[in-house]
């Protein structure tokens, strides 16, 4: 029995094989793919590639893949298998082709050299004129001079890089800093230095430590990792070599990078796990205190049964508002509410005569969170067919959640559905006008599907990574097709992102779409909106885990359009995890935003959308009022410089400057404890144990 079933395997294994080289088929002066002849091709010189289940083939002029001609040149054209990234890769005389999972497809990778294109090690590969960080050619890189300094490090002669991104370093002043185990964690050169996380400090490099892998520190600047400490260089120090968390100055201790209110009293210091239990309680302490809401006035409680229900939230275990002398959010009172004057409008909005509250729901609990520079007296949310919306208004300004519409008209504003709204002048998509759209009155949005709507005779796509809205240009709304979130086609007209980037042919079809991927039956590819072919030498792809594209020379944006923003070559510090990409002519780039910095001195603040230079502070690629010079991020909630300490760029008035730092979520100073708004001074809160 077992002998007849491997009988039959290997019956079958034969038969696939025939078949599976059967897909060519040379017959008489003609040559078929499986029953499709294939045009013009020569049957005298055809040859299947040894590869037939790639399903390559040539004869003496082309090169063909399932029956479609290529644009390989087919006198070079080699299939190279048992690559070190991929099973194979192919080149001619013209390039390398890497195979691109995404795509499903060969792209070149820009060789100019391909036949010595070969691997240099794991992750670099190389050609006689180029350095390729895995299969990503390095623009103007130099690969006879190529040194490696780590596993993600290298240099050539003229450049220092981090994996495929030039980094803002003079390569005749660079400096190699080890760690404990021999590790290169960061390099600079006189004046800056690099980590491997991607951030560039300026630092005093000639008195640069590296204390373990949480803390480095020169003369002036203290690092947790990539985070800038307010500490005292000069004292800072971790004590104990076993507990690698734990550090001091002579003001303060520390964990990772949290600052403790208070010294650490020794008994806590015994061992990693002891020390982290303080922590944790010293956390919970002040929790405690901000969520008892705690301040200078002494509320006396009332009775529950002399209270009156105003609000009922249920997705919140049926959190109760109720109302007396006080506001209570369930049993707790809340002081910072005039009670006398509070309306709940629904659970998203609130008001007293001081403020207007938007309300977060959570999962065990409600909080009321300010909104600024509304004015509590001429506040409304605006109302369609007698129902709430998210939007409200004042006298002068329409608000979205936390934010003012600029440009919106509060007397004429009508809201369309949650995300669309219009006002006498114009249509705005949540937040953003839309330019080149008129308003229509009463006429509603439709959603077509995915990203594209339909707003009366006109189409729209909405890019909800940024909220930009384009307006389909000569819309044939009796022959649209959505494709995907991307993709359409108007009439024959092919639209990515809502412009457009082609047309379709009488009988040409697409074959396949995947995301920002398109093929068509007549060989045709487009990725990212762009028309991609094997004559064309560059590869469009995204620019490391940026938003940005580049083609291997120039970067783009990502609009259909992909307006060229500046040569690859001038790009420093394009690691996608930071916000800000900085330029060898003194430009920085945010959210394509191009403006001008100093680029000698310009620094970005982790974990913030702040960065700095000699003359400025920005914020979102902005200038802003802050100081340069006394600038400091302590968290996304706190910043400061040397006109006063900022909660969400509100000043806070009481704080002190000097002596005002972070502990986990709460900002201190010598004299108070500060939470989202509140304050609480700090001999209420015991933090003795």
């Amino acid at each position: 029995m077992m002998t007849k079933k491997i009988f039959v395997l290997f019956i079958f294994l034969v038969t696939f094989r025939i078949i599976n080289a059967q897909v060519y088929v040379v017959k008489d002066t003609s040559v078929y793919y499986y029953d499709k002849i294939i045009k013009d091709a020569d049957a005298n010189s055809f040859d299947i590639i040894n590869h037939t289940n790639l399903a390559y083939a040539k004869d003496k002029k082309h090169v063909y893949h399932k029956g479609v001609k290529t644009e390989y040149d087919a006198t070079t054209f080699e299939i190279h298998e048992k690559h070190w990234r991929n099973k194979t890769y192919f080149s001619d005389k013209n390039d390398v082709y890497i195979y691109d999972y995404y795509t499903k497809s060969y792209f070149p990778i820009g060789s100019t050299s391909p036949k010595s294109f070969r691997k240099y090690n794991d992750k670099i590969n190389i050609d006689d004129e180029s350095i390729y960080w895995e299969n990503i050619r390095i623009t103007d890189s130099h690969s006879e001079t190529l040194k490696i300094i780590s596993y993600e490090f290298f240099c050539d002669k003229n450049n220092v890089y981090y994996k495929d991104f030039k980094l803002p370093l003079d390569i005749n002043s660079l400096k190699i800093f080890k760690s404990e185990n021999k590790s290169i964690d960061f390099i600079g050169d006189d004046t800056k230095i690099y980590s491997d996380a991607g951030y560039v400090h300026l630092m005093n490099t000639s008195r640069f430590k590296y204390i373990n892998y949480n803390y480095v520190k020169d003369d002036k600047k203290v690092f947790y990792r990539d985070k800038l400490l307010r500490a005292d260089a000069i004292t800072f120090h971790v004590p104990n070599s076993k507990m690698n968390h734990y550090a001091k100055d002579k003001y303060h201790d520390f964990y990772l990078g949290n600052v403790f209110p208070n010294r650490v009293p020794k008994k806590h210091l015994v061992n990693d796990n002891a020390f982290k239990s303080y922590f944790d309680w010293i956390s919970s302490q002040l929790k405690k205190a901000f969520s008892k809401n705690l301040t200078a006035i002494k509320i006396e409680k009332e009775p529950i049964h002399s209270l009156k229900e105003l609000y009922t939230f249920s997705a919140s275990n049926h959190t109760k508002i109720r109302k007396g002398k006080h506001i209570y959010v369930n049993e707790k009172p809340q002081p910072f509410i005039d009670a006398s004057t509070f309306i709940i409008y629904n659970n998203d909005y609130a008001k007293d005569k001081r403020q207007v509250y938007l309300i977060y729901e959570y999962d065990d609990h409600v909080t009321f969170n300010p909104i600024k520079d509304v004015d509590p007296n001429s506040f409304s949310i605006i109302k369609e067919n007698d129902k709430y919306t998210s939007y409200c208004r004042d006298a002068k300004n329409v608000f979205l959640d936390f934010d003012k519409i600029e440009g919106a008209d509060p007397i004429s504003f009508r809201v369309l559905n949650d995300n669309f709204g219009y006002d006498k002048n114009a249509v705005f998509y949540r937040k953003k006008m839309i330019s080149n759209l008129n308003p229509i009155p009463d006429n509603s949005i439709k959603k077509i599907d995915n990203n594209y709507y339909r707003y009366g005779n006109q189409i729209l796509f909405i890019n909800t990574y940024n909220n930009d809205v384009i307006v389909v240009k000569h819309p044939n709304k009796n022959n649209f097709k959505v494709i995907n979130h991307y993709y359409a086609l108007n009439g024959n007209t092919l639209l990515y992102q809502g412009e457009i980037i082609g047309a379709l042919t009488e009988n040409e079809s697409i074959l396949t779409e995947r995301n920002h991927l398109l093929k068509t039956s007549n060989n045709k590819t487009y990725k990212y909106g762009r028309l991609i072919n094997i004559k064309d030498k560059s590869r469009l792809r995204k620019y490391g885990n940026t938003k940005y594209l580049t083609d291997g020379v120039q970067l783009f944006t990502t609009n259909t359009k992909q307006i060229p923003i500046a040569p690859i070559s001038n790009v420093y510090n394009g690691n996608g995890y930071r916000s800000y990409i900085t330029f060898k002519n003194g430009k920085a780039l945010y959210d394509n935003y191009l403006f001008d910095i100093d680029l000698l001195s310009f620094e970005e603040f982790k974990n913030s959308d702040f960065a700095k230079d000699k003359n400025y502070v920005y914020f979102k690629g902005k200038t802003t009022k802050y100081d340069p010079k006394t600038f400091h991020v302590f968290s996304r909630d706190f910043i400061s410089d040397k006109n006063g300490v900022y909660y969400k760029d509100a000043l806070i008035k009481e704080a002190d400057v000097a002596s005002f730092n972070q502990f986990y979520y709460y900002g201190f100073d010598k004299n108070n404890f500060y939470f989202n708004g509140k304050i609480i001074p700090r001999f209420k809160i015991n933090l003795k144990k």
